[in-house]
């Protein structure tokens, strides 16, 4: 799938809204790095939870590794005692009060969750790992429980992960190199990037990438021969766009007399240099360490991918109008079998539960300068994730109804309706689950719902997908439409309720339901049209201002979090691990894209993007300690960011 252009950021405007190691005392001084040599810093990420939530309390703190390690633990009264060393550090915690549970004190950090959790975390960062050692110590607070810590060399945890109990609930303590730290990589500066302390992945088509690898390897010293191998590919195609190999030769070691077994040996770095291609988007640099032996064999050490983003900073020309072809249509009196099968007692699948599925907020707030009523833009907020279980079973191959809902076929005087009860109040709304098959992945595509303008009711249209996982569902619309009856109306029509979505399967599912406890809702035909590559803009043979406003004037809409992924639909990632989809690159940019897409097939300027909000922001802020709410996959283990991810330099 293509990625969003910096074309993108043309429609959008912004807007900031507020393994066996010796003890660390046995490192010897001829051990240690080649004076005016830099040390590569490594980075340790510290977890706790898992289990039952629970607010945890205590000290992180990294010593010097002339104390001795397994000393008394620290308490409130004697904390981590020893020569500190200084350190940096991010917070791991998804919630919007993440810059809330941990605090620097005293060369160190204190825990303290104002609230209980299921997990928390923090990375590390530190220079000089071969003579520092970590010192943890989590507890439950002032339950009387005893604490749990660790006090260790920091080489034994870059050789394998440490863990330890925390309770019997199930939370767990653990301390392990941060995901891609064996090959870290560092950016060097771009064209556009003077004078930034953090250099953004985002570049220019045509740019040459440089950066430097710093591979911190468990090998057996002395033995073998090592190498680095690169390579450069778009995610949408395997072949190579360039391939790289270079000789990696070992710089420093800890004490290896005091073991027979593969330590972290650190590697001279290695300069590299890519030249990105000319046409804009997501790159992915595959790096890979290895050690060679005789007879040609080979046996991976570490490996690890990067993601960089090519944007251009002229805007691309607006789409042309495209054909747009119905794929599906439901017709309530059409007599076909898998529109009815449901219907015939005996048949189906077993009734699934719904949550509530409440109307969203329909307008957005105005602004205050323009005194302009912006456009009705449903935002996310409408459709709730629902827990069907088996989607796959649930999902046939033809389109057509699902096997249960709670619609009935009415007659009318405009022809056969779906009619959606009204629920009593408290109850779960009525519904009907529509699924498409045939949608095209990565292509707008519009739903037509008809509907009876003589009736009044409130009507939430929706549009479910199961994720990469085929194990939950992901919203990939939520909105809704009132249906009042004009005055001047002597005889019934037809009224059509439109709205765009961008599929990421080829059998979403369309659902409607009725929430109102007052009175039925009636809807006819629905359509599904799939369109062009982009959703061209509005065009107008004449300009036509929105009411109240002034010649001259634009008219913006507002998103009120910078995750455009979820409102517009990106295709998630999963993680070679397994687990649950996250966004990378590509389904960041595609958001980007799909949003400023539709904004202008709204006839609109372009929009105001919130990208701080909830304790937490869409560019790496010190500030927020980079709290991952935005960009969860910062706290994943897939180490695709070089550096921590720059939403907003994609965004403008």
């Amino acid at each position: 799938m293509p990625c969003c252009p910096r074309a993108a950021a043309s429609v959008i405007a912004v807007a900031v809204a507020v393994a066996t190691l010796l003890p660390a005392a046995a490192a010897r001084a001829d051990d240690q790095p080649q004076p005016g040599v830099a040390q590569r810093p490594v980075s340790i990420r510290i977890r706790w939870g898992g289990g039952a939530a629970r607010a945890w309390s205590g000290r992180i703190a990294v010593l010097d590794a002339g104390t001795t390690a397994g000393a008394e633990p620290a308490t409130e009264a004697a904390p981590p005692t020893g020569p500190r060393l200084p350190f940096s550090w991010k917070t791991l915690c998804p919630e919007p009060d993440a810059a809330a549970t941990a605090h620097d004190a005293d060369g160190g950090i204190i825990v303290h969750q104002p609230r209980p959790l299921t997990a928390d975390g923090v990375e590390l960062t530190v220079t000089g790992w071969q003579r520092a050692r970590l010192a943890v110590e989590i507890g439950p607070g002032a339950t009387g429980e005893t604490a749990a810590t660790l006090d260790l060399p920091l080489a034994e945890i870059l050789a394998a992960p440490v863990q330890r109990s925390l309770d019997a609930d199930g939370n767990r303590l653990t301390a392990e190199i941060a995901p891609g730290d064996a090959l870290r990589v560092a950016l060097a500066p771009g064209p556009g990037a003077a004078g930034r302390a953090d250099e953004t992945a985002v570049r220019r088509p045509g740019e040459v990438l440089r950066f430097r690898v710093d591979p911190l390897l468990a090998v057996k010293p002395g033995e073998g021969q090592f190498e680095l191998r690169l390579r450069l590919a778009s995610p949408q195609d395997e072949r190579p766009i360039d391939s790289q190999t270079a000789v990696l030769t070992p710089r420093s070691t800890v004490d290896t007399r005091l073991t027979s077994g593969r330590v972290p040996t650190e590697f001279a770095g290695v300069d590299c240099e890519l030249s990105l291609p000319e046409a804009e988007g997501v790159y992915e640099i595959t790096l890979e360490a290895v050690e060679r032996g005789g007879l040609r064999w080979t046996r991976p050490l570490a490996a690890r991918t990067l993601q960089v983003v090519a944007l251009a900073d002229v805007a691309d020309a607006p789409p042309a109008a495209g054909d747009w072809t119905v794929i599906y249509e439901l017709d309530p009196g059409s007599p076909k079998l898998h529109e009815r099968l449901r219907r015939l007692p005996g048949r189906g699948l077993p009734a699934v539960p719904v949550p509530s599925i409440p109307l969203p907020a329909m307008p957005l707030p105005s602004l205050s300068r323009a005194r302009v009523p912006l456009p009705r833009l449903p935002e996310f907020s409408g459709l709730p994730e629902v827990p069907i279980p088996n989607v796959s079973a649930m999902v046939p191959r033809l389109s057509g109804l699902l096997a249960f809902g709670h619609s009935l076929v009415v007659p009318h005087s405009l022809g056969p309706m779906l009619r959606l009860p009204a629920n009593a109040r408290g109850s779960e709304p009525s519904w009907e689950g529509i699924v498409v098959a045939g949608a095209q992945p990565g292509r707008p595509h519009v739903v037509e719902i008809d509907h009876p303008r003589l009736q009044r009711a409130t009507i939430v249209a929706g549009v479910l997908e199961p994720d990469a996982t085929a194990t939950t569902t992901e919203v990939r619309h939520a909105g809704g439409f009132e249906v009042l009856p004009p005055a001047d109306l002597r005889a019934d029509a037809l009224g059509t309720h439109r709205f765009v979505f961008w599929p990421t399967t080829r059998n979403p599912v369309v659902v409607i339901a009725n929430p109102a406890s007052d009175g039925p809702a009636l809807v006819g035909r629905v359509r599904v049209r799939a369109g062009p590559q982009r959703l061209p803009p509005l065009q107008r043979t004449t300009p036509a201002p929105l009411a109240g406003s002034r010649p001259g004037r634009s008219t913006f809409a507002v998103f009120a979090s910078p995750d455009l992924h979820r409102l517009h639909g990106g295709p998630g990632r999963v993680a070679a691990s397994g687990g649950r989809p996250f966004a990378d690159w590509t389904t960041h940019l595609t958001g980007i894209r799909h949003s400023a897409d539709a904004l202008g097939a709204r006839g609109l300027a372009g929009g105001v993007v919130t990208v701080y909000a909830d304790g937490a922001a869409a560019w790496p802020s010190q500030l927020t300690r980079q709290a991952t709410r935005w960009d969860p996959a910062a706290a994943g283990d897939a180490g695709l960011d070089p550096s921590p991810k720059d939403v907003l330099a994609a965004i403008t």
